[in-house]
């Protein structure tokens, strides 16, 4: 009985002190491998490690990852980041090194040695301030530039333009709603709904000629003009507000960029991310927004809003008789109904997500193992850290999730991608932009939907409250 104890306790220490040995190995793995690739690089040694798929956009920071996988991309970025910093150190190091220089020699000047000073003190701060200025000014001409120009087509009529602009393909329905606008006001058919408090706007403004001439022909301006701060890249706004008050606006929600659209939404800035589903078309989006505000405006409002319901109904009756039995004003159309057998999740505008999933051999999507409740106390700790200790600290559950999604992609469910980012994405922090940017174009690339994923980036890059308006400088 004594020997088996022994023997018990023996292998205990064994497996301890093989555990220890391995820990120590991986950590001199990472010392070597990953630490030392820039100087393997320089000496010619060659990394066996294999290209990691995710490249620069990888967030991962485990050191097995990193010794198992290279990222070549971004390890040229910092060396260059780091040479950067030393030529600048070097620099700065010289400037102050002649400035003592200086300083020196006006002291054993027998006149003027306080006035000297003051020159040298002043020279120095005039090129360091040179220099900061020149930077402001180089990143002020890098945001001017647009390299997403759309080039002018001779003879393209308003709906070309628009899909030229916009890189969509625009339904019928957006036609007939400009048809209707012209025929309420034909001078200003944009304002063809202020009775009520609306206006046309995105899409509409290139059919109007109301973009301003001098403004770049950019499809990042145009594809954030009137894009509110929770709009998620699958929202195109077409009629706002007549003046911005709650940030109220509606559109179209594509769940594919090459795809007509789903349906016909509203939002309110004001109170968050949640899109309304309101009907297929542009029509029933309007009178059935117009017909839930019945029971919230005063009875002088009721009465226009009325109004204007009665003439939408009429224009949909008329392009019936004609033959266009396409239009209905119905809110949960056999499409609508169809899209929402087909959705996976929710998502955190509530409008649904769809993505191509096999119910049977479940690929395509899996859930997020956390609720949505949960998500947003994790972002809510990231965003209230306030010191970079806490923030790293808090981001460790937002970056575990993000770890999961890399495998769920690797397994062909890009969907589990999309519905993170566009959780982060619609919590509205800034500390998580980053992260959201990166699930999100990961996700549509992997979807087929790039599209999508511009839409998001050139997005982040302008995201405000209440400033919906992308040729404002233009305009003045």
């Amino acid at each position: 009985m004594f020997k088996i104890d022994y023997l018990c306790t023996q292998l205990e220490c064994n497996s301890v002190q093989f555990k220890l040995e391995t820990l120590a190995f991986k950590y001199y793995l990472f010392q070597t491998i990953v630490c030392c690739s820039p100087r393997m690089e320089a000496t010619g040694a060659k990394d066996y490690r294999k290209e990691c798929r995710y490249g620069a956009k990888c967030y991962q920071k485990n050191p097995e990852h990193k010794a198992k996988f290279k990222h070549t991309e971004r390890e040229k970025v910092e060396q260059e980041r780091e040479n950067k910093e030393n030529v600048k150190e070097d620099g700065n190091r010289e400037v102050k090194d002649q400035a003592e220089k200086k300083r020196a020699l006006s002291e054993d000047s027998a006149d003027g040695d306080q006035v000297d000073a003051k020159k040298v003190k002043h020279d120095v701060s005039d090129s360091e301030g040179g220099e900061t200025s020149q930077d402001e000014e180089e990143v002020k001409e890098e945001e001017e530039v647009f390299d997403d120009l759309v080039a002018v087509v001779e003879g393209a009529t308003g709906m070309e333009e628009v899909e030229a602009l916009t890189g969509l393909t625009m339904p019928a329905d957006f036609l007939w709603l400009w048809e209707f606008a012209r025929s309420v006001d034909k001078e200003a058919p944009l304002a063809c709904l202020k009775s009520v408090g609306l206006r046309l706007c995105g899409a509409f403004e290139v059919l109007a000629g109301e973009v301003p001439a001098g403004a770049p022909r950019s499809r990042a301006l145009h594809r954030t003009h009137h894009r509110y701060y929770y709009d998620t890249p699958e929202v195109q706004t077409l009629v706002c507000e007549v003046q911005y008050k709650t940030g109220l606006h509606l559109g179209y929600f594509r769940d594919s960029p090459t795809c007509p659209p789903s349906l016909v939404v509203s939002s309110v800035e004001g109170e968050g991310p949640r899109l309304t589903p309101l009907g297929d078309n542009l029509f029933a989006g309007l009178f059935n927004h117009l017909q839930a505000s019945l029971d919230t405006v005063d009875p002088f409002t009721r009465a226009r809003v009325a109004a204007m319901m009665e003439r939408v109904k009429l224009w949909v009756n008329r392009k019936a008789m004609e033959g266009e039995d396409s239009l209905s004003l119905e809110r949960r159309t056999p499409s609508y109904k169809k899209r929402d057998r087909a959705k996976v999740a929710m998502g955190a505008h509530m409008a649904g997500v769809v993505v191509p999933y096999d119910r049977q051999t479940q690929v395509g999507w899996r859930e997020v193992p956390e609720t949505k409740a949960n998500i947003k106390k994790m972002v809510d700790k990231v965003e209230a850290a306030e010191t970079e200790e806490e923030k790293d600290a808090a981001m460790e559950q937002v970056q575990q999730l993000v770890t999961w999604v890399q495998y769920a992609n690797d397994e062909g469910d890009p969907g589990m991608g999309l519905e993170l980012g566009l959780d982060l994405f619609c919590h509205g922090g800034k500390a998580v932009e980053g992260t959201a940017q990166h699930l999100l174009t990961v996700a549509y690339e992997l979807l087929d939907r790039e599209e999508f994923g511009e839409v998001a980036k050139a997005h982040l890059a302008r995201r405000v409250r209440g400033g919906q308006d992308a040729f404002t400088r233009w305009r003045q």
